[in-house]
């Protein structure tokens, strides 16, 4: 299936998929910059708030998906642990890129006989 302008306007017409897109955009920014966010950069051990449940609450916004056992904060580690996945990712598109595109380069004339 090709991707073209009539697809984007009929995935972007819905508004589930309108909404899914945003919010998977919103993570993804949240994910790969942390320096423009400094509450996100550590995780730590704070007892007194172990276990506590999801809350949504603006005045502890690091408390949207609870507390694990020794405190730390659920929504912490699972933008720590998405920004390591979108690393490895980028590393391994770059690195297939780089031997890629050369072997490729290489192979073409071997290929075709040119």
């Amino acid at each position: 299936m090709k991707l073209n302008r009539q697809s984007w306007r009929y995935v972007w017409k819905h508004s589930a998929s309108r909404l899914s897109i945003l919010t998977l955009f919103f993570w993804f920014i949240l994910a790969l910059l942390p320096n423009f966010f400094p509450n996100l950069q550590d995780i730590e051990i704070n007892l007194p708030m172990s276990r506590l449940p999801p809350a949504f609450d603006f005045s502890q916004p690091l408390g949207w998906l609870g507390y694990d056992p020794v405190g730390g904060s659920v929504l912490l580690q699972l933008l720590n642990g998405a920004r390591i996945s979108f690393l490895v990712s980028l590393c391994t598109v770059a690195g297939c890129l780089f031997l890629g595109i050369p072997l490729g380069v290489l192979a073409a004339p071997i290929v075709t006989g040119k």
